[in-house]
C-alpha cells in the first residue's frame, strides 16, 4: 500500500497512490469548491455527506465541520474525524470486514489547528440494514444468510477490541457482495478490557434497538452478546 501525504500550513491531504489522477488532485485542491457534479446525501451542521462523480467513478465525500471554538481546540489534541475513519477503513479491511475503499482525507489547517476535515471513498451501492430487512415476512433463508454475515462482523470488530459507537441502521449497507460498514469516525479500539466492555454493551444496546419493531429480526440478532 502506497499512501501519498501533503502538508502546507492550510491543509493536510494523505490519499493513495494507486487513486492519483488528475482529476483527484484537482477534486483536493478544490474540495472547498466542488467543480464537478455532486448529489447531497446528507447535510448537517456537523456533517455534510456528498456524492460524486469523478472521472466516470462515483465516490462519497464526507464533510466534518467544527461548530464552536471548543471542537477546535477538542480536535487540535485528537484525530480529525476524517483521519478517524481514513485510520479504521484500512482495520476493518485487515480484519476483513467489509467497507468501501478508502481514497483518501483531507484536512484544513490553521498552523497546528484543524478546521473543516474530508474523508473521500468509493461509493457503495445498497440499502441500509433497516430497508433490507423489513421486507422479509418470514424466516427466509437469504434472510438468514445475511443477518449471519452482519452477526459475524460485528463479533470479529468486537474481538479485535473495536467498538462502533453508533451501530443504527443505516451504517450498515446490503447489497448482493455482502454487507459493508459506513460512517467509521465513532470506533475506537481498547486497550482497557472495563472501558471496552462498558462500550461494547453501548454499541449491542443501540444495535437491539433497531429492530425494536421487528420481531424476525429480534430472534436473530437478540442473540449478540
Amino acid at each position: 500500500m502506497n499512501v501519498v501525504t501533503r502538508r502546507h500550513w492550510h491543509k493536510k491531504t494523505v490519499y493513495l497512490k494507486e487513486y492519483e489522477s488528475p482529476a483527484l488532485l484537482d477534486l483536493i485542491e478544490n474540495i472547498d469548491q466542488l467543480s464537478c457534479p455532486v448529489h447531497y446525501l446528507k447535510e448537517g451542521d456537523t456533517t455534510t455527506v456528498m456524492r460524486v462523480e469523478v472521472n466516470d467513478k462515483t465516490w462519497v465525500i464526507k464533510k466534518y465541520n467544527l461548530i464552536n471554538m471548543w471542537s477546535r481546540i477538542k480536535r487540535a489534541l485528537t484525530l480529525s474525524r476524517a483521519a478517524r475513519s481514513w485510520r479504521f477503513s484500512f482495520l476493518l479491511r485487515c480484519l476483513e470486514i467489509k467497507t468501501p475503499s478508502p481514497i483518501a482525507f483531507i484536512e484544513n489547517t490553521w498552523g497546528p489547528f484543524r478546521k473543516e476535515s474530508y474523508f473521500i471513498s468509493e461509493y457503495i451501492p445498497g440499502v441500509t440494514a433497516l430497508d433490507y430487512f423489513s421486507k422479509f415476512t418470514s424466516k427466509e433463508e437469504e434472510m438468514i444468510v445475511m443477518a449471519n454475515k452482519l452477526l459475524r462482523q460485528i463479533k470479529l470488530l468486537f474481538q479485535a477490541g473495536v467498538t462502533y459507537g453508533d451501530m443504527k441502521a443505516s451504517n450498515f449497507i446490503i447489497n448482493p457482495e455482502g454487507v459493508f460498514f459506513v460512517d467509521l469516525e465513532g470506533m475506537r479500539r481498547y486497550k482497557n478490557s472495563f472501558l471496552f466492555k462498558r462500550a461494547k454493551m453501548r454499541d449491542i444496546k443501540r444495535f437491539k434497538k433497531n429492530w425494536k419493531e421487528m420481531p424476525l429480526c429480534q430472534e436473530i440478532f437478540f442473540s449478540l452478546t
